[in-house]
């Protein structure tokens, strides 16, 4: 059997990308029907889950915080 490694963000990537498809699917089918209130929902939820999804693994880790030290150098300092 071939085994393919996938890394974590290459999946997420296929996730994602996939999350635009179906959302984006859902809701032209559904107003194509004549449920226009039902895609709405559709399309606010899809959409809505892909940014939360972006935010928990893309931004959520990313260390956003400022020098620990606040000190500010001398201008008249000769250092």
């Amino acid at each position: 059997m071939i085994s393919i490694d996938i890394t974590s963000k290459r999946r997420l990537a296929f996730v994602l990308f996939g999350a635009f498809i179906l959302t984006g699917l859902i809701d032209n089918t559904l107003t194509k029907m004549g449920y226009e209130m039902l895609a709405t929902g559709v399309w606010i939820l899809g959409y809505g889950q892909i940014v939360l999804i972006i935010w928990y693994v893309w931004i959520r880790p990313l260390d956003l915080s400022g020098p620990e030290t606040t000190e500010v150098a001398d201008p008249e300092d000769p250092e």
